[in-house]
């Protein structure tokens, strides 16, 4: 079974912005990069991770029609798959990533900090 899930998020421009800045912090949203599988992760730049580290504690591999996403992300991800997928894809399980047991990124001190670390609140 082929779904185009592979190029459906790594070329979808509705989640270019998610894809460069998963980029930009050395992940992607392909997981089979992180040897987890096919599976697609779709998650802000900050959690990704620890998103990471979780599945990877969790010891099992995900396959291609399985994708990691934050509720933040999900209803883009949703609308994706059923403007794009010729056949109804619907949701068949919900699992919560536990995030307990990772660690939270750290945060480099001002001088060691890279743009992407500083934020401007005025």
């Amino acid at each position: 079974r082929c779904d185009g899930f592979f190029e459906l998020f790594l070329e979808s421009e509705e989640l270019r912005a998610c894809r460069d800045a998963l980029t930009r912090n050395g992940l992607s949203m392909d997981l089979g990069v992180c040897d987890l599988g096919p599976g697609k992760l779709v998650v802000s730049a900050n959690v990704a991770p620890r998103v990471v580290e979780a599945l990877k504690l969790r010891g099992r591999v995900l396959n291609s029609s399985q994708i990691v996403v934050s509720r933040e992300m999900e209803p883009v991800a949703l609308e994706l798959v059923r403007r794009h997928v010729r056949r109804s894809n619907p949701v068949k399980k919900e699992e919560v990533v536990d995030l307990s047991n990772t660690l939270p990124r750290k945060t480099p001190r001002d001088r060691e900090a890279s743009v992407e670390d500083l934020t401007v609140k005025r």
